[in-house]
């Protein structure tokens, strides 16, 4: 295994962990796309995209080597699916720090400040 600049190479498959940052609506069609598409990225990407954290409000899940995409969304969205996934996964409750390749943003954002998604883009930073 090859390491560097926040990713993982097996072989030819190039593992990228995806970090996203909030579970509503917008981030819970994004998790259905990656689902949907995995294959195809990884067939003709040789990309392993795996979602590694998703941070709900005021409680997050994390596992490096994925979180159970199929479980997740079976749960519903927003806080309460976290809740309920941390509830049937209570080792992925998220205690520490998150670590991943890309953080992808998806919280309600405030127009004048930025925040909260400008404060998560300058910690992944």
């Amino acid at each position: 295994m090859k390491e560097g600049y926040g990713r993982k190479i097996w072989g030819d498959i190039m593992k990228v962990q995806v970090v996203l940052s909030g579970y509503g609506t917008v981030g819970r069609e994004f998790i259905k796309l990656l689902n949907e598409k995995y294959l195809y990225i990884n067939e003709s990407y040789g990309i392993d995209l795996v979602v590694s954290a998703v941070l709900g409000r005021n409680v997050a899940i994390h596992n490096e080597d994925g979180l159970s995409i199929h479980h997740l969304l079976m749960y519903g969205g927003g806080s309460a699916a976290i809740e309920e996934y941390i509830e049937h996964h209570p080792e992925e409750r998220a205690t520490t720090s998150i670590s991943g390749t890309v953080l992808v943003e998806s919280t309600v954002t405030n127009l004048k400040d930025g925040n909260p998604g400008k404060q998560y883009i300058k910690q992944a930073i």
